[in-house]
């Protein structure tokens, strides 16, 4: 099954939702395109498209479920972000800037583009994406893009695109997940290069990180909670740290 979603806003985490029908031994498919443009079109200068992510979780039985979530750039501009507010530099081929070269400096990557993973391929995804997120359903695309943080209080009219399906229509759910778990053990149990502790399929270093986040708390920088603060006193919320 397939749900198509129009004047929505930004959806967080993609994953979030893709892992719901997991839950019930179902695989779940979460599209949708970003609130604003960060991309250029391969050969461009301009930003003309979202990193548009996506999401896939798929259930494994002892195992924890498969789960890929990226946007299409090689980084998410939220690390950009991340490390403007920090002013850290970040990895040359993270971003370019306003005229289209690559940049560390986490400040001109913010005001430019990032970059698309796997060159025009990534382009080609991110395009593709919006088509069935955004488009399908007559949500914003282009020139009609908002960005969320420089203008919060215009509508964003995202759109996104939830799937669902239902492994017992296809196949033995049990076998299917051990199948699964077969698969996984396949990638850990290979052959690791010089220096490389464990091989990780999609997801799993999310999840023990998420274990540990639990069991110990979650780390900010100090500049994001000194942020958080400062909005919620504009707002007149108290914060528990």
């Amino acid at each position: 099954s397939a749900v198509s979603i129009t004047g929505s806003n930004h959806q967080g985490a993609c994953a979030y939702f893709a892992m719901m029908p997991t839950k019930e031994d179902m695989i779940g498919f979460c599209w949708t395109i970003n609130c604003g443009n960060v991309m250029a079109p391969w050969g461009g200068v301009a930003a003309q498209l979202g990193n548009n992510p996506f999401a896939i979780s798929i259930p494994c039985g002892k195992r924890p479920s498969i789960v890929l979530d990226m946007a299409t750039s090689v980084v998410a501009k939220g690390k950009i972000e991340l490390a403007r507010k920090t002013k850290t530099p970040i990895p040359i081929t993270w971003a370019l800037d306003k005229e289209g070269k690559p940049t560390s400096d986490a400040e001109a990557a913010y005001w430019g583009t990032v970059q698309p993973f796997g060159g025009y391929k990534g382009v080609g995804l991110t395009f593709v994406n919006a088509m069935i997120s955004a488009v399908l359903s007559n949500s914003n695309f282009g020139e009609n893009m908002t960005d969320l943080a420089e203008a919060p209080d215009i509508p964003n009219n995202t759109g996104h695109l939830l799937q669902v399906v239902n492994i017992a229509s296809i196949t033995d759910v049990a076998e299917f997940k051990e199948r699964m778990d077969n698969a996984v053990d396949y990638i850990k149990n290979g052959v690791r290069a010089d220096g490389i502790d464990e091989l990780y399929v999609p997801g799993e270093i999310e999840h023990n990180n998420m274990l540990r986040q639990i069991e110990q708390g979650i780390v900010y920088p100090v500049e994001v909670i000194e942020e958080i603060q400062t909005i919620s006193s504009n707002l007149g919320v108290d914060v528990v740290l």
